[in-house]
């Protein structure tokens, strides 16, 4: 599967886009860890499996992102912790899209994204002349 042997964190994982992100994500192979600001949605929705995947649960800190290779950003997410190693930011949120590596935006009724090239210096990440071209806005860094 395309994220097969991937860690994948999503914020704002009780319901919503986040929830749907977090089942998405385990459909293409991904291993899916969720934090939700309500915890008792956040649990309900950990023990409903996604396409045969169990989603787990975590606290969002250090621990928490420590094997992860994306980390999902949510509307209400907090910063993400100080990590020790390369961790792709992703987000649809305004808030979050200034720190999200990559942002998603609605650009005539499609899905489109966004690259913030200092956010990817910062978590020690390049990015493809191929992917750069395809994104409708590149922040510079800085």
């Amino acid at each position: 599967a395309l994220m097969s042997g991937r860690t994948v964190l999503v914020t704002g994982a009780s319901g919503g886009i986040g929830r749907a992100t977090a089942v998405g994500l385990a459909a293409l192979g991904a291993r899916v860890g969720i934090v939700g600001r309500d915890e008792a949605r956040t649990r309900a929705g950990a023990w409903q499996p996604a396409h045969a995947r169990r989603i787990v649960i975590r606290r969002l800190g250090r621990a928490a992102v420590t094997g992860c290779h994306i980390v999902y950003l949510g509307r209400d997410a907090a910063s993400l912790p100080d990590v020790d190693r390369p961790v792709l930011t992703v987000s649809d949120a305004a808030v979050a899209g200034r720190r999200a590596t990559i942002h998603f935006v609605i650009v005539d009724n499609r899905v489109r994204f966004a690259i913030n090239r200092t956010a990817a210096a910062r978590a020690g990440l390049g990015v493809s002349s191929r992917l750069l071209n395809l994104a409708v806005d590149v922040q510079e860094r800085r």
